[in-house]
């Protein structure tokens, strides 16, 4: 004979998948978000939001009081900056406007540190929060490409080892960039094991840096 749940287990099954069905909203929600603050830019081929501002962590109430990082992953350096400059001017300090312009800043952003040029303490760039701030740094692709095959910097990354919410602007290049973001985590998982002692759980495995990764919350992976 079939057993029929008690009235207790269908309200826990019935908030469970409320639960479900709000989160999912929520994300769908959020990456809709995202990728309307992406139109504010010229063409992208792929992006990544990451910290607090973007997800959801336990020691905060509200991610959207965080700044939001992005990292922007583009084609051309020089021709993004050329129309971001036009498009978005206050983004630059007064001077890369006015004295370096986009040609020199490609030629010294590839030439320095990780290649990642920032624009912090944005303003009224996130339509549905004006209050919140926006971080993004730009990244030309083979750049990205090369850190993540060879961990060059290993900034992008390493970024990518953790949780981010990945937004696909190029359709041309999602498969390159999805593989290459499967293969930096597996050289990651390997170069774990090979550090790890003889003896670990699974925990050990997976959270190289505990805390950080253990605020977030899970509905958000």
């Amino acid at each position: 004979m079939k057993e029929i749940p008690s009235k207790k287990s269908q309200v826990t099954i019935n908030n469970k998948n409320l639960q479900y069905l709000n989160t999912k909203k929520e994300v769908t929600t959020r990456n809709a978000e995202l990728n309307q603050i992406l139109d504010r830019f010229p063409k992208t081929t792929f992006a990544l939001a990451y910290g607090s501002g973007a997800f959801q962590q336990a020691s905060y109430q509200k991610k959207s009081r965080n700044m939001l990082d992005l990292i922007l992953v583009v084609e051309n350096l020089d021709e993004f900056h050329t129309l971001n400059m036009q498009r978005n001017p206050t983004d630059y300090h007064f001077i890369a406007r006015k004295f370096i312009g986009p040609e020199k800043l490609d030629e010294y952003q590839k030439s320095i540190g990780n290649h990642i040029w920032w624009h912090p303490y944005i303003k009224n760039a996130i339509p549905s929060n004006k209050s919140q701030e926006l971080k993004y740094g730009i990244i030309e692709y083979d750049h990205f490409k090369d850190d993540m095959v060879n961990w060059s910097d290993l900034y992008v990354a390493g970024r990518l080892h953790k949780p981010v919410k990945k937004l696909f602007r190029d359709k041309n290049y999602q498969e390159k960039i999805e593989n290459l973001i499967h293969n930096n985590r597996m050289q990651a998982l390997n170069t774990a094991l090979l550090t790890l002692p003889e003896s670990f759980t699974e925990r050990e495995l997976y959270l190289e840096d505990i805390f950080p990764i253990a605020n977030i919350e899970m509905d958000n992976l």
